[in-house]
């Protein structure tokens, strides 16, 4: 995609460049272009956009305490504080995407268990090792990740800490299949074929 946008001949691409509002016409109220900061070079500009406007500038489940989301700018939902203030309606936020199971270690940004994990059997379980999953939803650990992320953070207020076990995979197996995140938790001295994550 990035090479289609780079070598159309109708696109600009602005590097460096923020937006930090959108311009909008005072008689109709249409969004008719954006302010944007070049943060290279230290300058505002106005950008015209009489055709219209798209907004397409990351999510915004950065500004949960808990997210796999990387720090920065464009997981602070830039694009619906920018709609809201042309009096912009927004919808269908609720379908914001998350990653419902997350390796929290104290001090360090949330790492992505993959849903893949959960795919292959992974379970669900609270802090007294009962797998609770299918108590939320008929698919359980399969169930959309919204339902997912829900019972997580039910069962984990009930308990203090859900987990997600593995370990009744076999050993290579696992290793092979998941050799990244195997990588990762035997770097923090945890063992993805033994260990609650």
């Amino acid at each position: 995609m990035q090479e289609a946008v780079l070598a159309h001949p109708n696109i600009t691409v602005l590097t460096s460049t923020v937006v930090t509002d959108l311009v909008q016409d005072p008689a109709t109220k249409t969004v008719t272009g954006a302010q944007v900061y070049n943060t290279a070079t230290h300058t505002q500009t106005t950008l015209a956009a009489p055709r219209g406007t798209v907004l397409a500038s990351g999510g915004l489940a950065g500004i949960y305490q808990h997210s796999t989301n990387p720090d920065g700018f464009n997981a602070l939902g830039s694009s619906v504080a920018l709609a809201t203030r042309a009096d912009g309606k927004t919808r269908d936020l609720e379908f914001v995407q998350f990653h419902p199971t997350a390796l929290y270690m104290e001090g360090e940004p949330r790492f992505l268990l993959s849903e893949t994990l959960r795919g292959e059997g992974a379970v669900l379980k609270d802090s007294a090792g009962h797998a609770y999953a299918k108590e939320y939803h008929e698919k359980g650990e399969l169930a959309p990740r919204d339902i997912v992320a829900r019972a997580n953070f039910m069962q984990g207020r009930k308990m203090g800490a859900t987990f997600l076990d593995i370990s009744h995979r076999e050993e290579g197996w696992l290793r092979d299949r998941f050799p990244g995140i195997d990588e990762y938790l035997r770097e923090r001295g945890l063992d993805l074929a033994k260990d609650q994550l």
